[in-house]
């Protein structure tokens, strides 16, 4: 019954529906389209951390005259 379990979990449809398409294309439209996520995924993250990381601008404190 266990291995029913593990079998439902992780299953997964195939990664090319028949169709008219050769399935070595098919397989590699959908590499080319994983490394295209992964790439913008990590252009995010980059662009993420690179505003993490820069300074705050300075802000100068209030215009202060002095009555004297």
């Amino acid at each position: 019954m266990w291995q029913e379990k593990w079998d439902e979990d992780h299953w997964m449809p195939g990664p090319c529906p028949p169709g008219d398409k050769p399935a070595a294309l098919c397989l590699l439209d959908q590499a080319i389209a994983e490394n295209r996520r992964a790439a913008a995924a990590w252009d995010k993250i980059a662009a993420d951390r690179a505003a993490a990381l820069k300074p705050n601008p300075l802000v100068p404190p209030p215009f202060r005259r002095d009555s004297k």
